[in-house]
């Protein structure tokens, strides 16, 4: 049996809806690999399940499933900012370099990605870049 690995805003999102909600997005989560599945197209390990109105966005591989996000069917898309393999953390105010390196590497590994850049404000007009390659 796969074992599941929840990211937080997934569970702060289910924690959210009506216990009827919870239980029907619960049940088909712990039934992936079956259900209405898609491959989320322009990304190698990224899926999709649709529970009625609701998509759970994952991937998985040979051991785990992870769940990386939880939303409603047209704020899901839009929410995570999916450009070409890439996502949006925002400003994070106060969040140093090593925060942001391992949030990158977070994200890479939950996306089953081998490369990564990352890009940080330093203020003044000034920035820096970061790359991440995964290893075996």
């Amino acid at each position: 049996m796969k074992e599941f690995i929840f990211k937080k805003k997934a569970l702060k999102f289910l924690q959210k809806q009506s216990k009827n909600d919870q239980d029907r997005l619960i049940t088909a989560i712990y039934q992936i690999p079956s259900g209405d599945i898609k491959n989320m197209a322009g990304y190698t390990h990224l899926k999709r399940l649709r529970v009625g109105k609701f998509r759970v966005l994952f991937n998985d591989d040979d051991k785990k499933v992870y769940i990386l996000n939880i939303g409603s069917r047209g704020d899901i898309y839009i929410n995570n900012l999916f450009y070409e393999s890439s996502f949006d953390e925002g400003h994070p105010l106060g969040a140093t370099g090593a925060i942001i390196n391992c949030k990158a590497m977070s994200y890479l590994q939950d996306a089953g990605g081998k490369y990564g850049l990352f890009t940080m404000c330093v203020g003044g007009g000034m920035g820096a870049v970061g790359t991440i390659e995964m290893t075996d």
